[in-house]
């Protein structure tokens, strides 16, 4: 049974992955070295009395993102495109890749109008939302893809492909630190060692460019049964995950394939306190004494995570570690918070970025009494 379920989880993820490689390659063929970006803060209702909050990525002609219902604060992804009528189009999804909602309008200047669709499209209500930031920040973002043939007069010559993408503060809830804000996000990015007279479009520039050489330089003179192996890839995006009630969480993801027999991927996140203008450390939400209780509670999520039937410990159920410590790696939503682990950093590489949500309810007893999230537990 163990065996089989592993098997099971290891076909789903080689799919994950050979998807978002083939995905690079069909863009590869029609290369950018710049795209539009921009990024909207929406609050408002689904039918008049659904309260939500949307926040979009515009990275090109696509958009990106995630809404949520107020009333029950869980996040459901959305991706879409702007169709021939300049209306934006945008769908979730399940677990299986099947579209799930369907959502349509126009932006126009700080207002989104439009309706929402269910699965089958026999229901629909109007929807009306209105840019809001008087709790959260306005980002900015610059994004750039691109790719490059190894060999030019060649129909079936491998290619590189490069995306990366910064995100900048444009502005912040009345009381907040603009200046320290920028500061966070720039030590979190790649513009960190860079020069400060350089704009993120030049920092991204260099290190695009850096990224063909060294791709060029090493497989220029790659054998004909290996050329497979130098379809290189090295993307890089960022995801708003929330960013309400002066705190934001921004994931920064990245995915490279450099030969081999798979890619490697990962995930990090930034948690700003948005009135002190700092991140948010572990120790800003636990004592010593509350993490240990919470590291034991985790156990049942790591076991419920894999699904192996009545585990003895966590190898027995899949995992390479025999205690899981908790991660400073951590996204905050309005529903509680996510601890998320790297590519083998407790499980093997089929398990993908295992992750553990822990409700505001569970954890209201382990936070200390002076943390600034106290202030997302009187909401609940």
């Amino acid at each position: 049974m163990k065996k089989e379920k592993l098997i099971i989880s290891f076909i789903h993820f080689l799919f994950i992955v050979l998807f978002v490689f083939y995905s690079s390659l069909l863009f590869a063929q029609k290369p950018q070295t710049s795209t539009n970006t921009d990024y909207c803060h929406f609050k408002g209702t689904i039918n008049g009395n659904l309260s939500i909050i949307m926040d979009l990525i515009q990275n090109g002609d696509s958009y990106s993102g995630s809404y949520y219902y107020t009333k029950y604060n869980l996040p459901i992804n959305l991706e879409g495109k702007v169709n021939d009528k300049g209306e934006l189009e945008l769908f979730t999804m399940d677990s299986e890749g099947k579209k799930t909602e369907f959502i349509t309008g126009k932006i126009n200047q700080n207002t989104f109008v439009g309706n929402w669709k269910n699965q089958d499209k026999t229901k629909t209500l109007p929807i009306s939302l209105v840019e809001d930031y008087s709790k959260s920040i306005a980002f900015d973002f610059v994004a750039i893809k691109d790719s490059v043939k190894l060999f030019k007069n060649r129909k079936d010559t491998p290619q590189a492909t490069f995306s990366d993408i910064i995100v900048e503060v444009k502005q912040v809830p009345q009381g907040s630190s603009l200046a320290k804000i920028k500061e966070l996000l720039i030590k979190h990015q790649s513009v960190q060692n860079e020069s400060s007279s350089q704009t993120a479009k030049q920092i991204i520039e260099n290190n695009k460019k850096s990224f063909f050489k060294e791709y060029l330089e090493v497989n220029k003179d790659q054998d004909e049964d290996y050329l497979y192996a130098a379809n290189w890839i090295n993307q890089s995006d960022v995801e708003v995950v929330f960013n309400d009630n002066y705190f934001a969480t921004i994931a920064f993801s990245n995915y490279q394939y450099l030969g081999g027999a798979h890619g490697m991927f990962g995930e990090t996140y930034l948690v700003i306190d948005t009135k002190s203008g700092k991140e948010l450390k572990l120790s800003d939400i636990f004592d010593k004494q509350n993490l240990a209780i919470l590291e034991k509670r985790m156990i049942k999520k790591a076991y419920a995570y894999t699904g192996f039937e009545n585990p003895v410990s966590l190898q027995d159920a899949g995992y390479l570690v025999e205690k899981i410590e908790v991660t400073d790696n951590f996204s905050l939503t309005a529903k509680g918070i996510t601890f998320v682990y790297q590519p083998y950093e407790i499980a093997p590489y089929a398990a993908g970025m295992p992750a553990f949500l822990f409700t505001w309810e569970e954890l209201k007893e382990l936070i200390k009494s002076d943390s600034p999230v106290n202030l997302l537990l009187k909401k609940q």
